[in-house]
Order: structure tokens, then C-alpha cells, then sequence
């Protein structure tokens, strides 16, 4: 029996097994989760200081470029990580960046 009685496939039997032999044998804990997540957060905070350290308010166009290669990069890095969920380790932090130029181009925006 799954984890729920449920038709979904994502609660099944095999979705622990699926999950340890993407990731290895490692052990998901609480305090590798919080840095992870605090590593995550700083390096969004960084591409948004980065988009707003580099607003021109006589050009405010500018923005829109670091906007789009955040949106744009950002889908492509999400789509990898969503098909290729070995790679999560390496696509996170760049998604983490890319997401941070699109928050700081909406915020100045």
C-alpha cells in the first residue's frame, strides 16, 4: 500500500525508491534543508541588488534586458531541473540568480 490511499502517482510506493536512487544514498535533513533554502534566498536577493545596482533612470529600458534574460533563463532552468532532477544541485543556484534579476526588474518597474 502507498503512502495514501490515493490514485495519484506521486504518492505511490516508488516515489521514496525514485528519490534515493536520483540523489543517491544521501539523507535528506532539516539543517542540510535550511542552508540549502538560505543559500537559495541570498543568491535571489543578490540578482535583485544586482538589477537594481545597475538601473540607468535615464534609461529605464535597461531593466528590460536584465528582465528578460532572468524570465527567459529562469523557464529554461526550471524546465532542466524539472526533467533532469539529477542536475537540481547545479541548476538551482542559477535559477535562484535568474529569478532575482526578474524580482529586482519588477520591483524597479
Amino acid at each position: 500500500m502507498g503512502l495514501f490511499n490515493s490514485s495519484n502517482p506521486a504518492l505511490g510506493e516508488n516515489t521514496i525508491k525514485n528519490v534515493t536512487s536520483v540523489y543517491g544514498a544521501e539523507v535528506m535533513t532539516v539543517n542540510g534543508t535550511i542552508w540549502k533554502t538560505i543559500f537559495g534566498v541570498v543568491l535571489v536577493f543578490a540578482g535583485g541588488f544586482y538589477t537594481v545596482y545597475h538601473y540607468d533612470p535615464l534609461n529605464p529600458a535597461s531593466i528590460n534586458t536584465l528582465f528578460l534574460v532572468g524570465l527567459i533563463g529562469g523557464f529554461i532552468a526550471a524546465m532542466v531541473t524539472i526533467f533532469k532532477q539529477n542536475l537540481a544541485p547545479y541548476t538551482m543556484p542559477i535559477y535562484a540568480l535568474l529569478e532575482g534579476l526578474v524580482l529586482g526588474g519588477a520591483s524597479l518597474m
